[in-house]
């Protein structure tokens, strides 16, 4: 008999994390396993299998896509079972190496085999060689997990007949599902088959699913799965179930029998199709509405441009109009600095001229331009309005002074 610190028995999650901690400290462990495969019903048959079937059946059902404007994404044909368990084997497969590995790194010693108590220490061991094995430890954990419970009223024979776990080994996608229980394992499997196209009749002999949660949310969800086509038959129990050709046939207590409720789900799944018919039509409608409103923002991003073209040309015309009022304001304190400093009236012509913006002064053509007639003298001015100034006469080159009026407005 082989003496240990710990003897765990069962390798899912609790019995491979006790086992590994135990030996990280030092003690000698082992573990005990009737399955070939590691992991437990966590890894097998519970909640990593059924999450990866779910992510499947959105995958091949295209459930995500059917929500899209004009998008008709039913399931994939020609879908066969070994196609939607291939991922589930696949990585089903990974954890339970995963487990090994872990266990095989801490030294904690594996045996295979059915284990029973012998005392409160010591643990008879059957192999899968029917050889008995005697294991005796201070401590004993007991990590055995659950099964499904089979009642005798049922004919279980996992060809048309399933539990939670034998479900996972059917040979073919059917084409409508009864579940029995409304609890975390038959909803998720609910709405699972239900993504896949399956028509699901969920019954429960309680007045909602999953009772523990908040009762809003419960309905939240029931609402859920309704819209997605899971009939719902609450406060409703099995009083017989019968093999037939087909598949199976079920009575309730109430007196209805599945057959006729799985009929009434198949015209409520052809009248959920004319609806999504007719929101693909209204779809197509809203998408040519959406596309007159492009055009409508086309049209007025360019009237935009226009507008913002022409206040940028108000702008510039603006600018120029003060830039005129500017020069005109230098103009007439030229002309001042002309009557205060003595200058001449040419100079400050010159100086008026200069000082004006090229494109505001047009160049004169004087071998063109016709002779100007001689200016008329001046009419005397009356005492005390005349303001005189000093010029200069270009005929004799001599001073002599005039009044404003024979300069004029400059």
């Amino acid at each position: 008999m082989q003496k240990y610190d710990l003897l765990v028995i069962g390798t899912g999650p609790a019995g491979e994390k006790a086992a590994a901690q135990a030996a990280y400290f030092g003690k000698r462990v082992a573990i005990v396993e009737a399955s070939l495969d590691f992991g437990g019903a966590c890894v097998n048959t519970g909640t990593i299998p059924s999450k990866i079937l779910r992510e499947s059946a959105l995958y091949f059902s295209g459930i995500k896509q059917r929500g899209l404007y004009g998008v008709d994404y039913s399931l994939r044909e020609g879908l066969t079972i070994e196609s939607f368990m291939h991922r589930k084997e696949i990585l089903v497969a990974q954890e339970r190496r995963k487990v090994r590995d872990n266990l095989a790194a801490h030294h904690v010693d594996v045996i295979h085999g059915v284990a029973s108590f012998k005392d409160p220490h010591t643990l008879a061991v059957t192999t899968r060689h029917e050889e008995i094995v005697g294991l005796r430890a201070d401590f004993i954990l007991i990590s055995t997990g659950s099964r499904p419970h089979r009642p005798p009223e049922i004919p279980f024979d996992d060809q048309v007949t399933f539990d939670s776990d034998s479900i996972l080994k059917m040979g073919r996608i059917p084409n409508s599902l009864a579940v029995i229980g409304g609890g975390v394992i038959g909803c998720e499997y609910a709405s699972i088959f239900t993504a896949l196209g399956v028509q699901v009749a969920l019954v429960d002999g309680r007045d909602r699913v999953l009772p523990f949660l908040d009762a809003e949310i419960s309905e939240k969800l029931r609402e859920r799965l309704s819209t997605l086509g899971v009939n719902f038959l609450l406060e409703e129990r099995m009083a017989r179930i019968a093999r037939t050709g087909q598949g199976v046939h079920i009575e309730l207590q109430s007196g209805k029998t599945l057959e006729e409720i799985v009929g009434s789900v198949k015209r409520v799944t052809d009248i959920i199709a004319e609806i999504t018919a007719a929101s693909q039509e209204q779809a197509r409608g809203i998408d040519q509405v959406n596309r007159a409103i492009l055009q409508m923002d086309d049209a007025t991003q360019q009237n935009a441009a226009l507008v913002e073209e022409t206040t940028s040309a108000a702008q510039s015309m603006k600018e120029q109009a003060v830039e005129l009022l500017r020069q005109v304001e230098t103009f007439k304190v030229s002309v001042t600095e002309g009557h205060t400093t003595g200058h001449s009236a040419h100079q400050v012509k010159r100086d008026v001229a200069h000082s004006m913006p090229k494109p505001l002064v047009k160049p004169v053509d004087h071998a063109n331009a016709p002779k100007q007639a001689s200016r008329r003298a001046a009419p005397a001015p009356k005492p005390g309005e005349t303001k005189e100034a000093v010029g200069v006469d270009a005929s004799n080159g001599k001073d002599r002074r005039r009044t404003e009026d024979e300069f004029g407005e400059f």
